[in-house]
């Protein structure tokens, strides 16, 4: 009888032995899986930075990431509809900048699209950044609501935008058209400093006379001269 239950006690023992051995094997599985999945969220949490929000956000209103590569960090912001004449107070919080190589994301003021029969007009705004050295660049005539990934950058003193449309997801750069709107404006102001100067020496024309003074003498020797002669005897 003893020859059979020694037997059944060890093979128990075994058993017993290789189900903690298991146990053990698994918890320090499940502990190190659980270790990785740790740290793995610690290094995506710590690579992906939280982005800075520019303006507020609002219904209607336009909000896309926005690179500064002016080359200089940007100390102020402000949009207006192209069709208005002030710009609005600095979106950028009281001591705050977008560094330059910064992104941030641009949320911008609600802009409605002109009163118009023209169902293709959209809302455009002008952004006016201000940069460190307090150099003033203006953006002019964005489709904000058009834009995606946009980035701001300067050449030979223009500032322009470089954008993802929305529309059909093509790349846009508004460098040219800043271009020809400098140009338009430079050339108003030509016209507008010619006709003032014509119209200057169209006045220095008509009154160069006015400094003279004039004696008309077609009247002396006339008239009865001995009569003259008599009254000046008289006079005597």
């Amino acid at each position: 009888m003893k020859k059979h239950i020694i037997p059944a006690i060890l093979a128990s023992a075994l058993v017993a032995a290789l189900c903690l051995m298991g146990c053990a094997g698994g918890s320090s599985s499940a502990s190190a899986g659980a270790s990785a999945s740790g740290s793995s969220s610690v290094e995506a949490s710590s690579s992906e930075p939280s982005q800075e929000a520019v303006g507020v956000a609002a219904e209607g209103a336009a909000t896309f990431d926005f690179t500064n590569k002016t080359g200089k960090d940007i100390v102020a912001v402000a949009v207006k509809p192209v069709n208005a004449e002030d710009y609005p107070a600095n979106m950028l919080a009281e001591g705050k900048t977008i560094k330059n190589g910064e992104t941030v994301t641009f949320m911008c003021p609600v802009i409605e699209a002109p009163a118009s029969e023209d169902a293709e007009l959209k809302p455009m705004g002008d952004i006016k950044l201000k940069l460190a050295d307090d150099t003033e660049l203006v953006l002019h005539q964005v489709v904000v609501n058009d834009v995606a990934g946009a980035s701001a950058r300067v050449v030979d003193g223009i500032a322009f935008l470089e954008y993802q449309s929305v529309a059909d997801g093509s790349a846009v750069s508004t460098l040219e058209a800043e271009r020809a709107i400098i140009k338009e404006a430079e050339e108003k102001a030509a016209a507008a400093e010619a006709e003032a100067q014509a119209q200057q020496q169209a006045q220095n024309e008509q009154y160069v006379d006015y400094g003279t003074t004039y004696v008309d003498d077609s009247a002396v020797g006339s008239g009865d001269e001995a009569a003259c002669v008599d009254d000046i005897v008289l006079n005597f």
